[in-house]
């Protein structure tokens, strides 16, 4: 891991705390799915404390069900459960591969991608969660019925690229960028919204898909959320007595997030993965036990990188209270216990074989 860009994540984990209704990174990383961006399996990114989130590429393999059964209409929960995730989607269309998928207490969402970059991002919320922020165009319009509830369609408009600004001389202001509102909506793309529950809300999101409507309904329709299913990981460790607000994953691994009131620190984050293979890699550093760990400081931040079986690598942030000496010290230490009480379950490659007593 390049030392530099850890401690720069590491930093935006402590100083970035992400609002208890809005899940930004997450959907920063569904739209850079739909632009074509490519995930790498280890990435630490911000949203309150920070999030490991691996890419899945696995190809689905979806029973062509247009309808879901329908659930009784009933209240959405204020909160949705990470270690109980339950957001389901039963048809995607043909060549789609799964990508990411995410659990956290405010929404829930899961990405796919198709060929000549087409992309699918289904998302969840909460009566307490929110939509992250997107611009949309000209005004939505009703959209299929959706297993007995009615929906919206909302078309997203064709991006504008503003001129670069340009600073004349040392010390001037830049001048003016030249802004321009959207004039026309994208096509083969837009968003179908519905309520799936009293106060929850889902959306499907299409992009580069042909007849875009067609396409968002038939998902839509195939849509879950009455059937949570526990979550699991190939390794159990202690519980580092924060609460959960977030797992994740894909292909080559998975991750859980801890986090205080309001996402913030102290914090905890552990993920799983394949392990890394480049050749200019941190050697380990410390010996912990009979492990050869990785292990980089920071003020009142600590991580942890170590094999956990040949081609499986467990990564872990820890973040204290603030940024204090003592901090620090008594971050490094907990981050130490809770690398040392890992034990693998199962296999990485064989989710069959994976724990759902994560936490002892």
């Amino acid at each position: 891991m390049n030392e530099l860009r850890t401690r720069d994540l590491l930093i935006r984990m402590a100083n970035d705390p992400a609002p208890p209704t809005t899940v930004d990174v997450d959907r920063a990383i569904a739209t850079a799915q739909l632009r074509r961006r490519r995930t790498q399996w280890l990435v630490i990114a911000a949203a309150a404390a920070v999030v490991l989130v691996v890419t899945l590429g696995v190809v689905t393999a979806f029973k062509p069900e247009d309808h879901a059964q329908p659930a009784p209409f009933v209240s959405a929960p204020s909160t949705f459960d990470p270690l109980n995730p339950r957001l389901e989607v039963g048809w995607v269309p043909d060549g789609f591969t799964s990508g990411l998928w995410n659990a956290a207490v405010t929404a829930e969402f899961r990405t796919y991608s198709g060929p000549k970059a087409a992309g699918v991002t289904v998302y969840a919320i909460p009566r307490t969660g929110g939509f992250p922020a997107v611009e949309l165009f000209g005004r939505p319009i009703d959209g299929p019925d959706i297993n007995g509830r009615p929906s919206t369609w909302h078309q997203v408009p064709v991006p504008i690229y503003t001129d670069p600004q340009v600073v004349a001389s040392p010390g001037s202001s830049p001048s003016p960028t030249n802004t321009k509102a959207p004039t026309r909506a994208l096509k083969n793309a837009g968003i179908l919204r519905w309520e799936y529950g009293k106060g929850g809300t889902a959306q499907v999101e299409v992009a580069n898909v042909t007849d875009p409507m067609e396409v968002a309904t038939r998902i839509a329709r195939s849509v879950r959320l009455d059937r949570p299913k526990p979550f699991s990981m190939p390794l159990r460790f202690s519980d580092p007595k924060i609460p959960i607000v977030r797992t994740a994953g894909g292909t080559g691994g998975v991750t859980m997030e801890f986090a205080s009131a309001g996402w913030k620190r102290p914090s905890a984050l552990i993920g799983v993965g394949e392990a890394r293979k480049a050749a200019n890699l941190p050697k380990p550093n410390v010996t912990l036990g009979t492990r050869k760990i990785r292990e980089d400081l920071y003020p009142g931040l600590s991580a942890i990188i170590f094999d956990l079986a040949p081609g499986t690598e467990v990564s872990l942030q820890c973040g204290g209270p603030d940024d204090t000496e003592a901090s620090t010290v008594a971050t490094k230490a907990e981050c130490r216990r809770l690398a040392a009480s890992v034990q693998p379950v199962g296999t990485l490659s064989d989710p069959t074989t994976w724990t759902t007593s994560v936490l002892r």
